[in-house]
């Protein structure tokens, strides 16, 4: 872990030489983390460092082989660093950076890639079949840059974290980069098939957690706090049943989870809806008092109708229940299927559906069956 501070006599990549150069020394050896300086206006260092040249700082190391961050600020909640803006692009990196994790981490090997600009740095991962892109501004003025990647390969690159996407044509693509800018890019080298399909007549919009439009954040839900800060979820690209993400929910203390409430779809009067997920636990994060595992469980709601409690595994599971909208006119033309985690832990969610007015023992689909059968 090494900690240099350039902001503002020094040169911004500083850091990221650092980190090159203890990659180098100890690959294979020990991880290397990155201290970037998220303070300022003191000692010897007269301010902090803008919010793009924290952008850099964090970048450049990563690139340059850092596999842990960790910013040095005096006082949290915005003493120190005093500025917002600061501290709030060291969370959005940190959003950004959990969803590149799987890539920074793999052991795949990789299709190089390289740039015919000496201010661009640029790499590569490889992750189950799709190439990441890491790029990042070394000058503060903006760059046109030119991507190369070897073969020949044209088709598509999603620019992550701006949900947008850049043609490429016999592994070459260009795009304009901000000064002291970053930009991440994943494209899919291969195609990749799907094992696991929603139902046919699936009513929940994104079922995987698949929406890429912001990282982190699933779409089509509204969230409510129940309590407490801490209570929180995420898009987790490195836990899933299916795709790429699923997600994650923490909860730090009992009976107060974050509740998400997610799109609504038609119903109708007298009708039974099916709600099935994916959801497993991860047993360490619930010790009780005693240090002994806890039973972490959740709960699964159709509107304000009636709640199914589930107890969770370690394991990857499927859990279904039947909902029955009562007959009658007072009924609403839409409903929402509400799911959160009151027991104190972290699990993860992947594959919610709903389905209308199905008979699962006389279901022609083999899957409902099976879980009738189980």
């Amino acid at each position: 872990m090494a900690d240099p501070y350039p902001i503002p006599d020094s040169p911004v990549t500083l850091p990221g030489n650092v980190a090159l150069s203890l990659s180098t020394e100890f690959k294979g050896k020990r991880p290397v983390w990155m201290v970037p300086q998220v303070f300022g206006g003191g000692e010897i260092w007269s301010r902090e460092p803008t919010i793009q040249e924290v952008r850099a700082m964090t970048y450049q190391s990563i690139i340059n082989g850092a596999k842990g961050i960790q910013y040095f600020v005096r006082e949290g909640l915005n003493l120190f660093p005093k500025s917002t803006a600061l501290w709030n692009e060291c969370g959005k990196m940190a959003v950004e950076i959990a969803e590149m994790t799987p890539w920074l981490l793999s052991d795949e090997a990789t299709i190089p890639v390289t740039t015919a600009s000496g201010n661009i740095m640029a790499t590569s991962y490889k992750h189950r079949g799709k190439l990441l892109i890491v790029s990042a501004n070394k000058t503060n003025s903006p760059q046109r840059v030119e991507f190369t990647i070897s073969g020949s390969f044209s088709g598509m690159a999603m620019a992550l974290f701006e949900n947008r996407s850049i043609q490429v044509n016999s592994g070459r693509f260009s795009d304009q980069l901000s000064a002291m800018g970053t930009q991440v890019y994943l494209i899919n080298t291969v195609k990749v098939s799907q094992t696991v399909r929603p139902w046919s007549g699936n009513l929940m919009k994104d079922p995987g957690f698949e929406d890429p439009a912001s990282p982190g954040v699933p779409a089509y839900c509204y969230a409510w706090n129940n309590g407490d800060r801490g209570a929180t979820f995420f898009l987790d690209s490195r836990e899933h049943f299916e795709g790429n993400h699923s997600l994650r929910l923490v909860t730090p203390g009992n009976n107060q989870s974050a509740r998400l409430r997610f799109f609504p779809f038609k119903i109708k009067s007298g009708m039974t809806y099916y709600i099935s997920v994916r959801a497993k636990a991860d047993p360490e994060q619930a010790p009780d008092a005693t240090g002994r595992i806890k039973t972490q469980y959740f709960e699964v709601s159709l509107g304000s109708y009636e709640t199914k409690i589930f107890p969770l595994s370690d394991e990857w599971q499927e859990y279904m229940a039947g909902f029955t909208v009562p007959a009658g006119e007072d009924i609403p033309p839409k409903i929402n299927v509400i799911l959160q985690m009151p027991s104190a832990g972290v699990a993860w969610f992947d594959m919610l559906q709903a389905i209308e007015g199905v008979d699962i023992k006389q279901s022609i689909n083999p899957e409902l069956r099976l879980l009738w059968q189980k």
